[in-house]
């Protein structure tokens, strides 16, 4: 068959037949395979392209990442919803800019380099040197091969060579360290009055048509907020844990299967004194035995007690088996052993205290027991249980009825609102994950089946809401004395403000402070070394902030404490002495030098970015991230 196949191809009519055939490609097929090239870049960044595998790598690990900080899995859809996708992006576009940039100018990194810093990263360490084993482990748990994690970490270490190149060292101009000095620790002397609401007298009550015109003008203020009634069931270990249904029988074999945990060996709590040269310690040895006390020796080697004390271990608690064989050798509390070779030099052990072996008995440890053997029987349960529980909804049961039909306490949260207050203006409570029900209860509706929320480690929980009372107006009738008494307050409000422009007024006719102040039946208070931070209780925030609107012999009013007013007028200004090394401006400094560098590292970004950029294929973007396109 192929020689028939061989003969047939060396025609000349065949010969013709593949030129067309290559000419077709030419013209169609090629021009198919060079338009399809580079459709599965997203984004190129120079002569990098950032490819749907680059991004869904590192958009898998951020989920992965913010799932375990929040103790539950975060889907796509709700990534999306956060906005994940255009910020990881983001960042992707941001490292190959600079790596790019850093490609162009030449910076590199040797192996010897990258090795080194691999080695010192302590993520990749045990007892402060480098771990082979851990470092496999973690890049194998994290989706990494050793030669993609070789080539992600030499580029990391070339934008950090970049970045060092263009910022470091960077600090901040002593024109910007001398303004925030100026504005941070200017003094100012104030002299104020304090008007409280008082000082206007009482407020009458308004009309009747005064008051529904209020009203009318308000209605939205008085407005009832919409009420929800749900029901809530939980399903967790501990809501189905039964300790009654475990027997004595359950307890006694669970006792005997764990009986080495409850046994404690005999411990010694041991002082081990080194000697850097064994004829050190031999000398010591000969002393003690001479009747020099080992703490006098202990004293003369500048040590304390808490330096040579090992604590109370048993014998395979000892780091040094040596150490180990010779205090379990020694008799009683305060034998000294002989020099023993350790693994790093030579000691002197003392036996300090006995701790001999013992174990608790069943007595003891039976209702720890019982409670553990309950709580795993209702682990293994709730699996089961969901699913039942699962049957029964699809099967149009209610979930009292399920409540019920299970023994489990169900929740009827009687009427709240979205914030979770109840009619009596307290806190829902009663269930776990308060803010996640109230916020799944008001996007479903009376008569829906909802998908039950994971929470915790395998609990779940299922509502369904029984009656909804929607946000209305409230007649003037049930809320007349609120109204008044809203009434009441901005007029007392309004009539506070006024007169304390009318007192700033005076005195800025030629007044002094103190002749305003005793008109108006007040004193004046003064308030020295004030700064903008931290305000002033006696001033308040507002106040403090109009101390600082003018120079001296400024005067201003503005809301005070608890719901006053305050005339203030500033008599005495300070400037500060400017000393760069001022303790005070240590974090200023720092701050500001970060504000400095990180405007600096913005700008070449954009520059970089404007001449490396390219567009963003959307279609891709969306394929990988799986929302849908748009036409």
């Amino acid at each position: 068959m192929l020689d028939v196949l061989r003969r047939g191809a060396s025609t000349w009519v065949s010969k013709l037949l593949l030129g067309l055939l290559i000419v077709s490609f030419a013209v169609w097929g090629i021009a198919d395979v060079f338009r399809g090239f580079g459709s599965n870049t997203i984004v190129s960044v120079g002569s990098r392209d950032i490819t749907a595998q680059d991004f869904d790598f590192a958009y898998r690990r951020e989920l992965d990442r913010i799932s375990q900080q929040v103790g539950r899995p975060i889907s796509r859809e709700q990534a999306l919803a956060f906005g994940m996708p255009s910020q990881i992006l983001s960042q992707l576009v941001q490292d190959a800019t600079f790596t790019e940039q850093a490609r162009r100018l030449g910076i590199g990194v040797s192996n010897a380099g990258v090795a080194d810093q691999i080695r010192a990263d302590p993520a990749f360490q045990t007892g402060g040197k480098f771990d082979r084993a851990m470092f496999s482990e973690l890049l194998r748990r994290n989706g990494w091969t050793e030669d993609t994690y070789i080539v992600t970490a030499r580029d990391a270490a070339k934008r950090q060579q970049l970045i060092q190149g263009l910022i470091g060292g960077m600090a901040a101009p002593k024109t910007m360290l001398e303004a925030t000095n100026q504005f941070l620790n200017e003094e100012r002397k104030v002299a104020y009055v304090v008007l409280p609401p008082s000082v206007v007298g009482t407020i009458d009550p308004p009309s009747d048509a005064d008051l529904a015109k209020y009203y009318e003008d308000k209605k939205g203020g008085f407005r009832a907020p919409e009420y929800r009634d749900f029901a809530v069931l939980v399903l967790d270990a501990a809501s189905i844990t039964k300790a009654s249904d475990v027997t004595d029988d359950d307890v006694k074999a669970e006792y005997e299967r764990q009986k080495s945990r409850y046994t404690q060996p005999e411990r010694r709590r041991v002082d081990q004194l080194a000697f850097d040269k064994p004829e050190d310690a031999a000398a010591a040895a000969d002393r003690i035995k001479a009747g020099t006390r080992f703490d006098e020796i202990v004293k003369e080697k500048n040590l304390k007690p808490e330096d040579i004390d090992l604590g109370l271990l048993p014998k395979d608690g000892f780091l040094d088996p040596a150490v180990a064989d010779a205090a379990f050798a020694l008799a009683k509390a305060g034998d000294v052993s002989a020099p023993v070779k350790g693994r790093f030099s030579t000691v002197l052990v003392r036996l300090a205290d006995v701790k001999p072996a013992g174990s608790k008995s069943l007595d003891e440890v039976k209702d720890e027991l019982r409670a553990g053997l309950a709580k795993a029987r209702a682990e293994d349960e709730v699996g089961q249980r969901r699913a039942q529980i699962e049957d029964a909804l699809a099967g149009g049961a209610k979930l009292a009825d399920i409540a019920k039909r299970f023994d489990m306490k169900i929740v009827q949260t009687g009427d709240v609102t979205r914030d979770g207050k109840t009619t009596d203006g307290k806190e829902l409570t009663g269930f776990p994950e308060v803010p996640r029900i109230l916020r799944a209860a008001w996007e479903s509706d009376v008569g829906v089946e909802n998908e039950p929320i994971a929470y915790g480690q395998n609990g779940y929980i299922w509502y369904e809401v029984s009656a909804i009372k929607p946000a209305h107006d409230r007649p003037l009738d049930e809320v007349r004395a609120d109204v008044v008494a809203r009434w009441i307050a901005e007029q007392t409000k309004q009539r506070l403000a006024q007169k304390s422009v009318e007192m700033v007024a005076a005195i800025q006719g030629g007044k002094t402070i103190e002749e305003v102040a005793t008109a108006a039946g007040l004193k004046v208070e003064t308030a020295e070394k004030v700064k903008r931070t931290p305000a002033l209780p006696a001033l308040g925030e507002s106040a403090t902030q109009v101390a600082f609107e003018g120079p001296e012999g400024h005067v201003g009013t503005a809301n005070g404490p608890n719901d006053s007013r305050i005339v203030l007028k500033v008599t005495g200004v300070e400037a500060p002495v400017f000393f760069a090394e001022a303790e005070d401006l240590k974090t200023p400094a720092h701050d500001l030098e970060a504000s400095v560098r990180d405007a600096m590292l913005d700008q070449y970004l954009r520059y970089s970015q404007s001449q490396l950029l390219g567009s963003v294929n959307s279609a891709v973007l969306q394929r990988t991230i799986g929302a849908p396109t748009r036409n």
